[in-house]
């Protein structure tokens, strides 16, 4: 913040300001606020509503109030009026304050220059995301959580799987078993995610299966189509521990399957082990890419290839680094990845398997464990 100028970050998105007060409401009907000022203490500015949640789990002690509910006491009708009074009291009327212009809607943007017309406005977000891209212990050990919680889901999806059930059948299958998990192993943790102005979410276990070509839609709820012989079946499990999140993404082939889908499996297989060495302190996210691009394009799929082959993971499901071509940032240690190589073949459908990893220093650890390969049932 000193190198960039800036006599304080204000910032709206929760996920930053979980990572910064540790306070997650859940549901986002009521906007908050975080100033967080380079000298002295945050304060951490929510609805009155929010109070009794707010002082229970944030780490900053100092909680302001707006909004009208019960006997709380709130320092302004407004989320912008009490960061005025807030600013006025730290003598930042007049400051330099980073924000999240990639967050604010331009409705919100305007109301708070409104309510700041002394301070300068100035893009925070590379700040923050490069702050959150390299994850301290206590959050990597809330991904390990998820991350189990994910490979048991899917444990459940390859159990599944072999009966030709519907797409449904085996998502469903898949969050029971990971609910029972959460209650037997993890019942002291919110297994949460980021909700939005319009709801929550509680429950942050999610699995859904996409079998043939419904697998072209990427993501889509799962259906009542019966898997069938023939099949190629992604499954996709996300998961979330205190907000953090992990993935855990497996295909398999279900019945005879043809020359072609089993070429793909070989194609994506191998394009994982040539760009498994590239994740590493020092290398680039193009050269992680670049080492999987090379493997498509020799095996005759150079007109299909996948836009990245990975992303990071943290407090947002997808968040920055992405494993993409032109992608010139540099892998630290204590980056928490997807890696997920992927090829579609049409009708067809794809080969997807898509693990979660931290860099290490000396290469990669893998945070899931579900077994790969050529997943054939016959």
């Amino acid at each position: 913040m000193r190198a960039a100028g800036l006599d304080a970050l204000i910032l709206h998105k929760a996920q930053n300001i979980a990572y910064l007060s540790g306070f997650n409401p859940i549901i986002q009907s009521h906007l908050m606020a975080l100033i967080l000022p380079t000298e002295g203490e945050g304060t951490l500015i929510v609805h009155a509503l929010r109070e009794r949640h707010a002082r229970t789990e944030a780490a900053v002690s100092d909680i302001r109030l707006y909004g009208r509910w019960g006997k709380a006491r709130p320092i302004g009708s407004s989320l912008f009026e009490a960061v005025r009074i807030v600013l006025g009291e730290r003598h930042l009327e007049a400051a330099c304050l980073g924000f999240e212009r990639d967050h604010l809607p331009v409705g919100l943007y305007e109301e708070l220059r409104a309510a700041l017309p002394g301070c300068r406005l100035v893009d925070a977000g590379s700040i923050l995301s490069q702050a959150r891209a390299v994850k301290l212990p206590e959050e990597l050990a809330l991904i390990r959580a998820a991350a189990r919680l994910a490979d048991h889901g899917m444990e459940a999806v390859l159990r599944t799987l072999p009966a030709r059930p519907r797409e449904i059948d085996v998502a469903q299958r898949a969050e029971i078993a990971m609910r029972e998990l959460w209650m037997r192993d993890y019942p002291g943790e919110e297994l949460v995610d980021f909700g939005s102005t319009e709801g929550g979410i509680f429950s942050a276990l999610w699995c859904y299966v996409l079998a043939g070509d419904h697998m072209n839609c990427y993501a889509d709820c799962a259906s009542a189509r019966p898997i069938r012989d023939g099949d190629l079946v992604m499954s996709v499990i996300w998961t979330a521990c205190r907000g953090y999140h992990a993935e855990n993404e497996r295909t398999a082939g279900v019945g005879p399957m043809r020359p072609e889908q089993l070429r793909a499996f070989d194609v994506v297989l191998e394009a994982r082990d040539a760009a498994l060495p590239a994740l590493r302190p020092g290398q680039t996210c193009a050269g992680v890419y670049a080492a999987a691009r090379d493997v498509f394009v020799a095996h005759g799929f150079g007109d299909a290839l996948p836009g990245r082959i990975g992303h990071g993971i943290g407090l947002g499901a997808h968040e920055p680094p992405s494993l993409g071509p032109g992608e010139e940032i540099v892998l630290e240690p204590g980056m928490v990845l997807s890696f997920e190589p992927a090829i579609r073949i049409g009708e067809l459908g794809g080969v997807q398997h898509s693990d979660t990893v931290v860099i290490t220093d000396g290469g990669c650890e893998f945070l899931t464990h579900t077994q790969g390969g050529r997943l054939l049932f016959p």
